[in-house]
């Protein structure tokens, strides 16, 4: 059953929750990792617990805007740092970095989608593979055209 997501506190209510609920695959698209969900002590717990769940976790991050990532540090970056070989971040080809929605995909199973980046009006539903199948489809999509981005990579000394 989706639910109608209306505010910032509702989204980052969802996006823990999603990533609490999933075990081995997260999958992210965001312009800028919004630091009022994804920059959240529980969030960036539980996106840790992914990583260490087993050999096959999976956690993959398209963001747009790296620079507006950096300017204030991020702990999911930081956490993607540490853990590399679990978590990584890409930035998209220039023909999808215009593309103004948002999305969270957990399992498979559940997800969050907003079609506007800039707003916080959107849904999440908990248990629906077949539209997590095609954000995933998406997300594949986008991903196997992106490249690492070096500007989160670099380690700020």
């Amino acid at each position: 059953m989706a639910i109608d997501l209306e505010s910032r506190a509702e989204n980052t209510v969802a996006a823990t929750c999603l990533a609490t609920q999933s075990r081995h695959r997260l999958h992210i698209y965001s312009r800028n990792l919004d630091p009022a969900i994804f920059d959240k002590t529980e969030f960036v717990a539980a996106v840790k617990k992914i990583a260490l769940s087993g050999r096959f976790a999976s956690i993959r991050i398209l963001a747009t805007d790296s620079k507006r990532i950096m300017q204030h540090g991020h702990r999911l970056v930081t956490l993607a740092r540490t853990l590399s070989s679990r978590i990584e971040i890409r930035r998209p080809e220039k023909q999808f970095r215009s593309l103004r929605h948002t999305f969270i995909t957990a399992d498979g199973r559940g997800y969050i989608y907003r079609q506007d980046a800039e707003r916080y009006e959107g849904i999440v539903n908990f248990n629906d593979p077949r539209e997590t199948r095609e954000l995933d489809k998406l997300f594949t999509n986008i991903w196997q055209r992106s490249q690492i981005d070096t500007e989160i990579r670099r380690l700020n000394i």
